[in-house]
Parts: structure tokens; sequence; C-alpha cells
């Protein structure tokens, strides 16, 4: 029988072990919490939350039915979502105004330098020039984070320094870019950005995010996953994210053949919308095949490096709809 604990035992170990010392102290670590009873797994989310809000831990929740675990820039866009800059920003110029030797500003409708400038009896044009000057130096050129990341920072930071209109588009253009809400790289060209947060280039911009939180003062960030969605014994096809299958099929594969088979399904589903897919793995000397019926016969085969899709027997469809689904480095097969 294997060993268990309740989960109040569990989140006070984690709590114990992880949260209180090693994670601030720069530790990175991955623990799974599996429910053995009746319970919401979403309760057991909301009490390791609690415990790391309790520690001054920056808190994140992603849940696989709404988010595709498996795509880092969705799971980077999730996280992000949940960051609040506008806090993380504030955070940042008020380590700069302290190590310079200045008085916090008081709150207020006039922008910050004014505020500062008023707080501690100095011309704003001083506070201006010695607050732009931190911030390209510990920001602008921090090398360890992404360009991409450091300039959209420094924007936000500069925004946030002289106020006025601007600030609100300038929070609002940024912030969409980092969660993925606008991907149009031409919203953030005026601000000396100029690539896309793609899979490419997620892993650099969740790196850089976390270099940044730990800049602002957080001890570090704390990634609860939901992932219960995966152990789904039977697809609900609800259109929601990936689902794999449990039994012997899924315990064997690798997640590259499940992922290439969810986007080969979702490929069908948008060519044959009327028709219903029912995909399955079957073993062929090494390679993989996901075979579906929707009009007819749709065969998915993948030889090695190459991978289509194919129309064949049955009732042919119509001219216009006998594509390829071409997915990478792909030809045509028998």
């Amino acid at each position: 029988m294997s060993a268990t604990m309740t989960a109040a035992d569990w989140v006070a170990f984690i709590d114990r072990e992880y949260l209180a010392e090693f994670v601030p102290a720069g530790g990175a670590a991955l623990k799974f919490g599996v429910r053995t009873d009746d319970g919401s797994i979403g309760a057991l989310g909301d009490q390791l939350a609690d415990a790391a809000l309790a520690r001054d831990l920056l808190v994140a929740r992603v849940d696989a039915a709404t988010t595709r675990l498996h795509l880092a820039d969705q799971f980077l866009f999730a996280v992000a979502a949940q960051v609040d800059w506008a806090e993380s920003v504030d955070r940042v110029i008020a380590t700069f105004t302290s190590e310079a030797g200045l008085q916090a500003a008081a709150a207020g409708d006039e922008p910050l330098f004014r505020r500062l400038a008023a707080a501690n009896d100095l011309e704003p044009e001083i506070i201006q020039m010695e607050l732009r000057r931190a911030i390209g130096a510990r920001v602008l050129k921090a090398r360890r984070s992404s360009k991409d990341f450091r300039v959209a920072m420094t924007q936000l930071a500069l925004a946030r320094l002289s106020g006025g209109p601007e600030e609100h588009a300038t929070f609002e253009t940024i912030t969409d870019w980092l969660t993925g809400r606008n991907r149009a790289v031409s919203a953030v060209k005026p601000y000396q950005i100029h690539a896309r947060i793609s899979r490419t280039n997620a892993r650099y911009v969740f790196e850089s995010m976390l270099l940044w939180i730990a800049s602002a003062g957080h001890p570090r960030l704390v990634v609860i996953l939901d992932i219960s969605r995966l152990g789904i014994a039977r697809n609900p096809r609800d259109g929601r994210p990936p689902h794999i299958e449990v039994g012997e099929v899924s315990l064997s594969r690798r997640m590259r053949s499940h992922v290439r088979r969810w986007i080969h399904e979702w490929d069908l589903a948008r060519l044959y919308p009327g028709h219903r897919a029912q995909p399955r793995l079957t073993n062929d000397t090494g390679s993989w095949c996901c075979r579906c019926e929707p009009a007819g016969w749709a065969s998915i085969s993948r030889r090695r490096p190459t991978c289509s899709t194919s129309i064949a027997g049955g009732t042919r469809p119509s001219s216009d709809r006998r594509r390829i689904v071409r997915i990478g480095w792909v030809r045509r097969t028998r």
C-alpha cells in the first residue's frame, strides 16, 4: 500500500520544507500532489496558494482545462496575465528611490517624478534624470534578461515615472504583448520591441520574468498547475485543450506522440467540422499512425522526419476540401 497523507499535512510539509526557506533562497522544485479521495483538486490548490501568499510569494494558477500546457507560449501567457505589472514597476522604482536616499512620494495625480521632487524638496528635472539613469543601468542593461523583455520593462518604468496620458496606453499595449492578448508586432514596434512571443522565445521571456519578479522584491514565484484534465478516462470532446486517454498507450508513449495526435485531430475538426474524428494510436515498425473516420477514411501517418494527412478510400470529399494538412517538414504518403 502506498504511503499517503492528508491534504493539510501535505501543504504543511511543502510550506515547511520548500516555501519557508528553500524557494525564497533561490531554489526551484517540482512537486506533485494526487488526491485519493473524492475531494476537489481545486481545494488543495487553494490551501497551497494561501500558504505561499503567507510567505509573500507571488502565486499564479494555471488549469489544463483552459490552457494548453504543452505550448510554452500559452503557459507563459497564463502566468503573465496574473502578474500585477504596475505593482512590480512601482516596487522597482521604489527600490531605486530608496538606494538614492530619497523619501517616498505621497499619493496623488501628478507624475511620479514631480511628487518625488516635492517630497524631497528638489527640482523635478534632477529627480527625473537620476531615476532615468538608474532605469537605464539596472533594467535596460540587465543582460541576463532577453532583449525584448528588458526593453518592455524599461518602457513601463519610464511611463510610470513620467505619467501623463501616455502611461495608460503604454501599460495596456505592453501587457497585451506579454499576455498574448495582442499578437501583432506592429502594436509594440513604437516601443522598440520587434518580435512577438512564440514557442521559440517563450522560455527566455519566462526566465526574464522570473528575474524581474525577484528584482521587484517578491521572494519568488509559485505556479500551481491543475492537470486533472489530463487524467480523464474518456475525451469529453467539449472543445477544451488536449486530453490524454488513461491506459497503456498513454503510459508507454512519449508526450510528443500525443501532441502530434492532438494537432491532427484539431486540423481534421477544422477541415471537416460536421464529422467526428476518432483517432487511435497503432504500432507500425516503430512509427505511429493515427486513423480517423470523417466522411470516408482519413489517415495520418508519420515516417521518421515527415508527417502528412491524406484522404483516401470510402466516399471522397469534394475537391475543394481534399487537402493535405502539413505540419513542419512534410511529404505526401500513399
